[in-house]
């Protein structure tokens, strides 16, 4: 995930961009096949009130992504 273009390109408010869906569940699926950032069935939320610290349910980070 070294091309984060898509994050700046595709801004939340246009939510309706199937592209920026894809690329979050994209990011999403990167995040975690690194089992760093795993415990349990949580994963590190890259949200930035979350700063990379809180874990969350793939569902919960996905809606951070989308909605902030």
């Amino acid at each position: 995930m070294d091309d984060r273009f898509w994050i700046y390109q595709n801004s939340p408010k246009l939510l309706y961009r199937q592209n920026y869906l894809q690329e979050v569940k994209s990011f999403i699926n990167f995040v975690l096949s690194n089992p760093n950032n795993i415990s349990a069935d949580e994963i590190i939320c890259s949200y930035v009130k979350c700063k990379n610290k809180k874990f969350h349910y793939k569902n919960i980070m996905m809606m951070h992504l989308l909605k902030k």
